[in-house]
C-alpha cells in the first residue's frame, strides 16, 4: 500500500486508476463550488443569528470560522467542535482562541450539569457560570459576524 505525500499525487493515482478502469471522472466546477460555499456559509450565519442554545452557538460559530480561514465547507457533528477549535488555533489571534476555549469550557461545563440534574433533580449550575455563558454568547457570535484580519501579533 502506497502512502500519498499530497493531495495532487493521490488526485493523479485516482484519475490514472479510474481510467484504467474506464470511469470517466468529472473535473470539479470552481464556480459551482464558491457558490455552494457561499449558500452554506449563509445558511449557518442565519442559523446562528437565531440561535440562543449555548451548544448550537459554539458548534455553529466553530463550523463558519473553519470556513472563513480555511475555505472550506466542514460538516461536523457537536462532538467533533473541540478537535476543530485545536484545528483552528494557529488560524485565530490568541485571544480568540482563548475566547472560543473559555465558552467550550462554560458549555460542556452546563450541559454535564443538565445532565447531572435531570439524575440527581437538583441544579449544579451556577448561577455566575450561566451569566457568564450568556454574556459570552454574543461575544462568540461577533468573531463570524464581525471578523478581524488574523494577526500574530494581537495579544
Amino acid at each position: 500500500m502506497s502512502v500519498f505525500k499530497s493531495i495532487e499525487e493521490f488526485l493523479c493515482n485516482v484519475e490514472a486508476a479510474a481510467e484504467e478502469c474506464g470511469i470517466m471522472l468529472k473535473k470539479g466546477d470552481k464556480k459551482k463550488e464558491k457558490q455552494v460555499l457561499s449558500i452554506h456559509k449563509h445558511s449557518l450565519m442565519e442559523q446562528l443569528q437565531a440561535a440562543v442554545d449555548e451548544a448550537l452557538v459554539l458548534h455553529l460559530t466553530v463550523l463558519l470560522l473553519f470556513q472563513q480561514h480555511t475555505h472550506c465547507m466542514l460538516l461536523a457533528p457537536g462532538r467533533c467542535v473541540s478537535s476543530i477549535i485545536h484545528t483552528l488555533q494557529s488560524k485565530l489571534p490568541q485571544d480568540q482562541y482563548e475566547l472560543l476555549m473559555q465558552y467550550h469550557t462554560l458549555v460542556v461545563k452546563r450541559l454535564v450539569g443538565k445532565k447531572a440534574e435531570q439524575m440527581d433533580g437538583e441544579s449544579e449550575g451556577s448561577a455566575e457560570e450561566l451569566n457568564e455563558l450568556k454574556n459570552l454568547t454574543n461575544v462568540v457570535k461577533e468573531l463570524v459576524f464581525s471578523p478581524r484580519k488574523t494577526s500574530t501579533s494581537d495579544q
